[in-house]
């Protein structure tokens, strides 16, 4: 299988008419994997072609991500808004099957929150590179991200300089090769 493949995506279809690209591969007990940002479902191209012998793999494009349909505006980027979009994803997707869930960065935070909401169909957790508590508050990037207009500007615009510029700003601490 080719990585052309994998970034062919299935679509979900949402209510109230949004839809979801995402990698479906693989068959067996369930895995899904939730990309950080700026990424899309195919961070997780790699897993998957390891995994997709033995597991079912689904890696959604997130809201504004990827392929994704820009959020509707009532979609205000909350943790509460995001644990109801994966609450209605996995409902559409998997039911009540219970399943893997993989999350990095950003996508850790939705995963997370929506776990601790539904641990019966958690079946193992893996997370990388994140932050959940109940004070939680987005850094500057994220705040940019967030926003309608100016988010889908910055992400258009967003390459390798602006990024280390931005997170370098945010987190002084954070040496500049490692920011790679």
């Amino acid at each position: 299988m080719s990585a052309l493949d994998l970034m062919q995506p299935t679509i979900v279809k949402l209510e109230p008419a949004y839809t979801v690209p995402l990698i479906d591969k693989g068959t067996g007990p369930a895995v899904v994997m939730l990309h950080g940002a700026p990424e899309h479902r195919n961070e997780w191209q790699a897993l998957v072609g390891l995994l997709q012998a033995d597991f079912r793999c689904l890696a959604p494009d997130l809201p504004g991500f990827g392929n994704a349909q820009a959020p509707p505006p009532a979609y205000d980027f909350s943790i509460a808004a995001q644990v109801a979009f994966f609450d209605r994803w996995v409902a559409e997707t998997l039911g009540n099957e219970p399943f893997i869930l993989v999350a990095h960065d950003i996508g850790a935070i939705m995963g997370l929150a929506w776990a601790a909401q539904n641990p019966k169909q958690v079946r193992g957790l893996l997370v990388m590179n994140t932050v959940l508590h109940a004070d939680f508050e987005w850094h500057t990037m994220a705040r940019i991200w967030r926003s309608p207009i100016l988010g889908r500007l910055f992400m258009l615009t967003l390459n390798r300089f602006a990024y280390r510029l931005a997170f370098g700003r945010d987190f002084p601490e954070v040496r500049p090769e490692q920011v790679e």
